[in-house]
């Protein structure tokens, strides 16, 4: 199954070990995460309001082609 994680970004530093977990465990499951933009912004030096604009534009895409949605909120 495609999965969809969506999390808060403006507290990717607070909660990261947490959202880490729930994508570790989507791929133990054998699920495949839709745009793993968690990973990416961790590892790029982006800002905040930079990563809001891909997350969103990535987001809406990989939205469609899921199969289920898991929310933060």
């Amino acid at each position: 199954m495609n999965i969809y994680f969506a999390c808060s970004s403006a507290e990717i530093e607070k909660h990261k070990e947490a959202y880490l977990q729930v994508v570790r465990s989507i791929r133990e499951l054998g699920h495949k995460i839709s745009v793993d933009w968690l990973e990416k912004s961790l590892e790029d030096g982006k800002s905040d309001q930079e990563w809001k604009e891909v997350i969103k534009k990535e987001g809406i895409r990989a939205k469609k082609r899921s199969d289920a949605l898991i929310a933060e909120v």
